[in-house]
């Protein structure tokens, strides 16, 4: 397993990186294999962000978190991703019992020759999945969209965060 700490404005003590390790042990439970784990600590005035991400079992979980304490701002993310492993384990036990197997997500990042800018395609294949699941995914991550396959309409849709905080959804008329 891959272990990264890295601090911004912060200096990244054995403390620090003994209480992450033990934290991120507790993942363990809901992924078998953990391939590599990336987190970043900041701190800005009085306020602490950790972003973390967990990389294992065919997926990428991502959480973060911004409060006046360190260590409760990597609680509380460790805690965010385990919440979101039990909720992918759930819904594998369900699929399970049901018979249909579970989404997987394959990128390939190429860069196309066209005039103008520069165009990135990305590729992916997926399996369909439920709205909620779709919205539970992306707020996990920090991209600024996310495509799905809508389970209930069988029709290519895209999430988005709006301006306001808020999510929007487009799908085909």
């Amino acid at each position: 397993m891959s272990f990264t700490i890295t601090g911004r404005n912060l200096e990244i003590t054995s403390a620090i990186r003994d209480y992450v390790e033990k934290k991120v042990e507790k993942l363990n439970r809901y992924l078998r294999n953990i391939d590599s784990v990336n987190v970043v600590l900041e701190v800005k005035k009085y306020r602490h962000k950790v972003e973390m991400t967990v990389n294992g079992d065919s997926m990428t979980l991502r959480g973060n978190d911004e409060t006046n304490d360190l260590y409760i701002s990597i609680d509380s993310v460790v805690d965010k991703i385990e919440k979101q492993l039990r909720r992918k384990k759930d819904r594998w036990g369900s699929r399970r019992q049901s018979g249909s197997g579970a989404s997987q997500v394959i990128a390939e990042s190429i860069e196309e020759e066209v005039p103008g800018p520069r165009v990135h395609l990305q590729t992916i294949q997926f399996k369909p999945m439920p709205l909620d699941e779709a919205v539970m995914e992306f707020m996990g991550s920090n991209q600024e969209f996310f495509v799905f396959i809508n389970a209930k309409s069988q029709r290519v849709n895209v999430l988005y965060r709006r301006k306001d905080g808020d999510l929007g959804l487009i799908e085909p008329a």
